[in-house]
């Protein structure tokens, strides 16, 4: 294909391979593959591959990774700087010696590479060749136990780095440890220019004490407040910081390895009961050299990674073959499992370990060598013996990672753990905390709402006031039923119900607001006025006033009432009726009774035995000795009286007695039947009063009933004769009035006539006076038929009841 880009042109025309990678990565953000990207013409002859290959570098050469050619290619990416390689590949369908240059260019990398076995050889070449050959397999088994412990360390989780010199220069970081980091560069650089805050933490001063005196420093749990962006906001961090001296050939220390790990989350899940777990990493860089250099490189790192497995803070420990034979575990991978080294070293795991038996991890392990993928567990149980011999479960987090030879094949599984049930029993603590502190929440809420129903429902009055000024917050409708012209919420009792000043109820109020102490009010009074211009009322209420509080402080009053004022007024009608009742007792009137029907063995006052003439209680009175005082008539009332009492629960009967002395009078007696739970007759109570007056009063006045009755009869005898004698005096009057009104009248006027014509001396002797009587006589005539006529008259307009008075008035 034409180009008119001369790198390009020049790419294709070089007559050595050269290839362009594109780097993959993983999620943990490392790199753990290439892709091909073009291939030149004479790298597609030599490789025979196309120009651009869909299979990834390692997929196409599995060996890349024994024979440190993955690594080379990694390292030159990472670091940017160029590697030259020169390694025999005898492999994936190649075998021939290469030469290989790496270089990164951006976000790719370019090899070049050249087939030494092409060119020809003199015998020194030949021997030159096979030694380098020798040199490069030991490179190679160098590079592939470099490999192996890079691969440990990558899979530590923790934060390594690793410093060369007095001023602590970054040497190497692992992944981890570089996120920190994620705008700076490291390598090249010392501790006190990248976290300069550091040094007045004191951990520089830790580091220089560890790379003079060689004694290693583990500080736990360190607090330290780091700025790793550079932004001049400093991160509060907890790290358990290892110091470990590193050694030159010579034994002298000429740098420090940095092995530590955050355990923020854990420190803090620990004072917040809130945890998160941090998978440690780790990765390490090595420098090429000369092959004596590479092979005390080699032997450095052996140390190093023996010192990491036996000093690391974490569990480690690796496991070969199908019985998962114990080959390597460190101090605190035995520790964890309860046994000293040599209990399990060299032993199948589920011997040196019986109690992991049946608990899972045997199978995973042998998944893990079986199909090469690593596992990790997060938070899983494990039942393990303790130092007392118990068992105990504890949680982990731990990876299981294949381990490979130098030809790729497996070695066994590496095992790295740490104990995280401080942080599980933590959050597990939490979490239940948290369920119980959401079900006390719904509680009280469920709580407060039945508490509002019942308020709202309950007869009593209710009502909440807040603050020194008792203002209302809540009364429920029995409160405002009290007083129902009145507006509470919101208002004080002097706004609300100025009564209550009045009365001294806000005093009450005020002093179990301050003192906190419950005042309990039995029926007190308090007048109030329906109205402005209403009735007057009174009200009587028990009541109990009791602090209200929030978080122990009182903050106001609740007001638990009941409106007693009816039982009041009974009582008060009791009390006067009692008084009327001892009054009628104390004068003898009256006597209570109770009768046993099942013993026939009463309960009396003394009242009660003075009506039937004893002048004491006798020591026993039965249903027969009250009998027998009855006057013989009357007993069968009596009977019948008790009979229908059994039936109807009442007893009422009046009945004539005979007392002691001889003496009749009459009682009343009225009672009540109780019953047993079969409704049965139990006993009897009542009183009993003496009548005797009552019904002497009653027989009087029966008798002058009587007499009145014989009297109204004479009287209607007496009306009829009287209307008879009426209607003859009405016929006599209208006869006297009418037939003899002429006659009078004539002779009137003869007497008249004679008075006139008599002479002077003829008016003499008794004729004057005859004649004076005569007309006397003639006028009172008169005026009785002017009377009886008006007694006419006044007969039809009145009763007969009347008519006697009106005669006595003729009379």
């Amino acid at each position: 294909m034409a180009t008119d880009n001369p790198l390009d042109v020049f790419f294709d025309l070089v007559p050595t391979g050269a290839v362009l990678y594109a780097p993959i990565f993983d999620a943990r953000d490392e790199l753990v593959d290439f892709r091909f990207v073009r291939l030149n013409p004479a790298a597609q002859r030599l490789l025979h591959l196309p120009a651009q290959p869909a299979r990834t570098f390692r997929q196409q050469y599995p060996h890349s990774g024994p024979t440190g050619i993955f690594a080379q290619y990694r390292t030159a990416y990472l670091t940017g700087h160029p590697t030259t390689y020169d390694v025999p590949y005898q492999g994936d369908g190649l075998d021939t010696y290469f030469r290989l240059v790496a270089q990164r260019s951006g976000e790719l990398l370019v090899v070049n590479f050249t087939d030494l076995a092409d060119l020809p050889r003199s015998a020194v070449e030949q021997s030159l060749r096979d030694s380098r050959a020798r040199e490069q397999a030991a490179r190679a088994e160098a590079e592939t136990q470099r490999q192996r412990f890079y691969e440990v360390l990558m899979a530590l989780p923790a934060q390594v780095a690793t410093y060369h010199g007095p001023n602590h220069v970054y040497n190497f970081v692992n992944t981890s440890y570089q996120r920190r980091f994620p705008t700076q560069a490291l390598p090249g650089r010392s501790l006190r220019e990248v976290l300069p805050e550091a040094e007045a933490q004191g951990v520089l001063a830790v580091m220089d004490r560890v790379y003079q005196t060689g004694e290693a420093s583990y500080q736990q749990e360190l607090e330290v407040w780091l700025d790793f962006n550079g932004s001049g906001q400093p991160q509060q961090l907890f790290l358990n910081l290892f110091f470990h001296p590193l050694r030159d050939t010579q034994g002298r220390v000429d740098g420090l390895l940095d092995f530590s790990y955050d355990v923020t989350e854990q420190v803090q899940a620990r004072r917040q009961v809130e945890q998160l777990n941090q998978g440690l990493e780790a990765r390490v860089q090595e420098r090429t050299g000369e092959v004596q250099a590479a092979r005390a490189e080699t032997e450095a790192q052996r140390q190093l990674l023996q010192s990491v497995l036996t000093q690391a803070p974490v569990a480690i420990g690796v496991f070969q073959g199908e019985d998962l034979v114990v080959a390597q575990a460190n101090i605190w991978l035995c520790a964890m499992w309860g046994y000293e080294p040599a209990q399990v070293l060299g032993k199948p795991l589920l011997e040196g370990v019986p109690e992991l038996r049946g608990q899972g991890f045997e199978d995973l392990l042998r998944e893990v060598g079986r199909t090469r993928i690593p596992f990790t567990g997060t938070e899983l149980p494990a039942t393990l013996r303790q130092d007392n011999g118990e068992l105990e479960t504890h949680y982990f987090n731990f990876v299981y990672q294949p381990l490979y030879g130098p030809a790729g094949e497996l070695l066994g599984v590496l095992n790295i753990a740490t104990d995280v049930t401080t942080q599980v029993e933590a959050r597990q603590q939490a979490v239940v905390l948290q369920a119980e502190i959401l079900a006390a929440a719904q509680r009280q809420v469920a709580e407060r709402e039945m508490f509002y129903q019942v308020f709202e429902q309950t007869p009593a009055a209710v009502c909440i006031q807040r603050g020194p000024e008792h203002r209302f917050e809540y009364v429920n409708p029995a409160y405002q039923a009290l007083f129902p012209d009145r507006v509470f919420v919101g208002h004080t009792p002097a706004q609300a119900l100025p009564e209550a000043v009045e009365y001294g109820f806000v005093t009450l109020l005020d002093r179990v607001y301050h003192t906190g102490e419950s005042y309990f009010g039995e029926a007190l009074p308090l007048v109030v006025r329906n109205a402005a211009d209403g009735p007057v009322r009174t009200i009587y209420s028990s009541f109990t006033y009791q602090a209200y509080r929030e978080n122990g402080a009182i903050v106001g009053i609740t007001t638990f009432a009941y409106d007693v004022t009816e039982q009041v007024l009974a009582k008060q009608q009791v009390a006067r009726s009692r008084e009327s009742l001892d009054l009628a007792l104390a004068a003898g009137q009256m006597g209570t009774w109770h009768l046993d029907l099942r013993t026939d063995t009463s309960v009396r006052t003394v009242q009660h035995d003075r009506l039937f003439g004893y002048p004491h209680l006798l020591p026993e009175w039965g249903y027969e000795q009250f009998v027998s005082h009855i006057v013989g008539e009357d007993q069968l009332a009596v009977a019948v009286a008790f009979d229908q009492a059994g039936t109807t629960g009442a007893l009422h009967f009046e009945a004539r007695i005979r007392r002691t002395d001889g003496a009749l009078r009459w009682i009343e007696v009225r009672g009540s039947v109780f019953y047993d739970d079969d409704h049965q007759p139990l006993r009897m109570a009542g009183v009993v009063m003496d009548i005797t007056e009552r019904r002497q009063a009653h027989q009087q006045l029966e008798l002058v009933t009587q007499q009145l009755a014989t009297a109204n009869q004479d009287l209607n005898h007496t009306n009829e004769q009287l209307t008879r004698t009426n209607v003859d005096l009405d016929n006599f009057i209208y006869t006297a009035s009418h037939d003899l009104r002429a006659p009078i009248a004539n002779v009137e006027g003869l007497l008249l006539a004679l008075q006139h014509e008599l002479p002077a001396a003829g008016r003499v002797g008794a004729v004057p006076e005859i004649l004076t009587l005569m007309h006397g006589a003639i006028e009172r005539f008169k005026r009785t038929i002017a009377h009886l006529t008006d007694i006419s008259r006044l007969q039809k307009e009145h009763s007969p009841a009347h008519q006697p008075v009106l005669l006595a008035g003729l009379v």
